[in-house]
This record gives C-alpha cells, sequence and structure tokens, in this order.
C-alpha cells in the first residue's frame, strides 16, 4: 500500500511539474480537458489492475497513449505513458516485463500517431504496437524454458489482439469523449462532412450564393 502511495505522488509530482513548466495552458486554462485527462489516467489504472491479474499482454494499455494524443498532443501522451506504465509495474510486483510492455506500447503508439485525422493512422498503430508487443514478448520469455508451443501460440494470439483492440477502443473513445466533452475529434468531423447531416445542410442552405463551402472528408 504504502508503494502505491510513493509511487502515485512521484507520478503526480512529475507530471504536474511537466505541466506547469510547458504546458501551463492545460493546467491553467482547461480544467475540463485537465480532468478528462486524469479520469483517463484513473480508468486506465483500475483496468489494468484487474489484466495484471490474469493476462497482460491481451490488455490494450495503449489505449491511453492515442487517446491522449488525440485530444492533447503527443508530449502530454508520452509523460502520461511513462507514469502509467510506472504504476501498473509496481502493481503486478516485480512487474519490469509489464512496465517495459506497457511503455513500448505506447510510446510506439504516441510516435506513429502523427495525423490524428485519419483513420488509417489509428490502424496502423495498432498494428505496430503489436508488433512490439511480440518484440517485448521474445525479449523476455525467448531464454525461459518450459514454455510449449501451445502457450507460445496463444501469446502470440494475445499481442495481435492487443493490437487491434488498442485501435478500436482507440476509435470508439474518440467517438464517446468527443460527444460528451464536445471535442473536435476525427469521427465528429468525418460524421458532420456527410452531406446529410442537419448542420451541413443548414450552412449549405442560408449561405449566400457566392461562398463556396468545401466539405472534404479526411481519409
Amino acid at each position: 500500500m504504502m508503494r502505491a502511495v510513493i509511487g502515485s505522488l512521484m507520478v503526480l509530482v512529475m507530471f504536474g511539474t511537466y505541466l506547469a513548466r510547458w504546458r501551463n495552458a492545460l493546467l491553467e486554462g482547461q480544467p475540463r480537458l485537465l480532468a478528462l485527462l486524469v479520469g483517463l489516467f484513473v480508468a486506465m489504472l483500475g483496468a489494468a489492475r484487474v489484466a495484471t491479474g490474469s493476462e497482460i499482454y491481451i490488455f490494450p494499455a495503449g489505449v491511453l497513449a492515442l487517446l491522449y494524443v488525440a485530444i492533447a498532443g503527443p508530449d502530454v501522451a508520452l509523460i502520461g505513458t511513462l507514469g502509467y506504465a510506472f504504476l501498473v509495474g509496481l502493481m503486478a510486483g516485480n512487474g519490469f516485463e509489464v512496465s517495459v510492455l506497457i511503455a513500448a506500447a505506447g510510446i510506439t503508439g504516441t510516435l506513429v500517431l502523427r495525423r490524428t485525422d485519419r483513420l488509417n493512422t489509428y490502424i496502423f498503430a495498432g498494428l505496430l504496437v503489436a508488433f512490439v508487443n511480440i518484440a517485448v514478448l521474445f525479449t523476455f520469455n525467448l531464454a525461459q524454458e518450459g514454455t510449449t508451443s501451445e502457450r507460445w501460440l496463444e501469446l502470440l494470439v494475445f499481442c495481435v489482439l492487443n493490437g487491434i483492440i488498442t485501435a478500436a477502443l482507440s476509435l470508439v473513445g474518440l467517438y464517446v469523449l468527443g460527444g460528451v466533452f464536445n471535442l473536435p475529434t476525427i469521427l465528429r468531423l468525418n460524421e458532420l462532412s456527410q452531406p446529410s447531416h442537419p448542420l451541413l445542410v443548414r450552412l449549405l442552405r442560408e449561405a449566400p450564393a457566392p461562398i463556396n463551402i468545401p466539405c472534404k472528408s479526411p481519409t
């Protein structure tokens, strides 16, 4: 219990110091967004507590990083990922492998997701997360004896599913968060670009004739 408290305080100080130094506008001027970031972190931490007791390789920890990139930026995602990996490793006991797995997945997703306005970048990020998971699996378990071929196949399937679930949950999360917190996410913009959307129909109907409203769906 004491380890968890100390670890949480360390992450809180680290995250708060970074925001105060480099993202002061977020810390002082966007309380709703800051509350959303904290809420996502706590929710993912609670989910990880359940996952560390079963199969961590199928747990989509990279979702936190992808959501952070989309709503706050890659710098916040990197800091959040490192703190998240540290705390989940503490919860797992001697969880160096767990920390490396989560940190590698989150950092990879953050670096790959350069264009948050494109759906295919989330899919590509999920695929690379799966590849990194497999690399971590081999790094920590290849030298261990006694692992059956069936168990290896199971773990490899878990790694691939992890990447797929990470991409899918990130897109679902963006859709839900965009609706609840009124965030301009890719899915909401894609929905707005549909010719049948009421707001777009109204804009086209009421706009003066010389005005041309471009509407191109991001790909």
